[in-house]
């Protein structure tokens, strides 16, 4: 019978140890990932060829034409070292407003730009954040 449990006992031991680490790496890898929520709201009369303008997951850069009125929002998942990037332009008589959190991996950011017009104003608004 000692003979059995001390043949059976390293096994059961390594089997532990080996599913536990197998466990930690698959945190480690979950907490590398950022999620990116980015919203834009629009109240009021877009004119002059009003345009969004975000880099997507993959990095690249998406341009959109924007109308009003509108809420429009965009989430995904990114890497750490990910640019943050929403930005509007335009003509808009009435208000814009750009929102942008980003949570994981140790990141934790809520970046707001706003901007109101009661005449047809040109405007640029944009969040830049590199996570």
């Amino acid at each position: 019978m000692k003979k059995v449990i001390f043949k059976v006992l390293p096994i059961v031991f390594l089997s532990i140890f080996f599913a536990l680490a197998s466990c930690s790496n698959d945190d480690e890898n979950n907490n590398s990932t950022i999620k990116v929520d980015l919203k834009v709201i629009v109240s009021g009369t877009l004119s002059n060829s009003p345009t969004l303008e975000y880099r997507a997951a993959n990095g690249e850069l998406v341009s959109e034409t924007l109308t009003s009125p509108v809420t429009w929002t965009k989430t995904f998942n990114v890497q750490p070292g990910f640019k943050l990037v929403l930005k509007a332009q335009g003509t808009i008589e009435g208000n814009i407003s750009l929102d942008a959190t980003a949570v994981g991996d140790g990141v934790d950011y809520i970046g707001n730009n706003a901007i109101g017009f009661r005449t047809p104003s040109s405007f640029e608004i944009e969040i830049n954040k590199n996570l």
